[in-house]
């Protein structure tokens, strides 16, 4: 089940997206140095910009690194 707080940062980013306060970001990830592009809802203060990740772009066809929910619980992973 999706907790409250991904909802919470869900409907952020889609008020984002309608305010046209967002942005494709390209940055390196920590964790293994890869070059990853993010989803960031931009923030001004008045004075600077800062650029809020939400999400990773997936690499690649998605078809091939998920399993799509199965309507009886867990997940469809084919036959």
């Amino acid at each position: 089940m999706i907790n409250d707080a991904v909802k919470t940062n869900f409907n952020t980013l889609c008020e984002a997206f309608g305010d046209k306060n967002t942005c494709l970001m390209e940055c390196e990830r920590k964790k293994d140095g890869e070059i990853v592009n993010l989803i960031c809802t931009v923030c001004f203060d008045g004075k600077e910009y800062e650029m809020v990740p939400f999400a990773e772009m997936v690499s690649g066809n998605p078809f091939d690194d998920y399993y799509p929910p199965n309507s009886d619980g867990g997940f469809f992973k084919g036959e």
